[in-house]
């Protein structure tokens, strides 16, 4: 029996945040919990602060979390469990939307109109 896999990376709650889920949830095959990633957004736009833990996907095979600490209120801890023991590679997938982000926001400075 393989030791279930542990991913944690550190993102802003933002842009990158959203397509960073978007990767996870077609890397996973799976649909996370709409409300509890609109409240991770809403909470910090509407509070200053989206403090708490957050299930976004749970299931006997995976959990996918998201913790906002009090203390860093821009940023969420979003860790993946897969009790398989499969590595999702969570960092990367969160790299390529970095990537995907800025691409967005040079487009956008190039074509403000569009």
């Amino acid at each position: 029996m393989r030791a279930k896999a542990i991913e944690t990376v550190l993102l802003t709650i933002d842009r990158e945040l959203r397509f960073t889920l978007f990767g996870l949830e077609n890397a996973l095959g799976v649909e996370f919990n709409v409300t509890a990633v609109e409240q991770v957004f809403m909470h910090e736009v509407e509070y200053g602060s989206a403090e708490g833990n957050y299930i976004l996907y749970e299931s006997l095979r995976l959990r996918v979390l998201a913790y906002v600490e009090e203390y860093e209120p821009e940023t969420v801890w979003l860790t993946v469990e897969n009790l398989k023991g499969d590595e999702v590679k969570v960092a990367d997938i969160a790299e390529r939307a970095h990537y995907q982000t800025l691409r967005m926001e040079q487009f956008e400075k190039q074509y403000p109109n569009y």
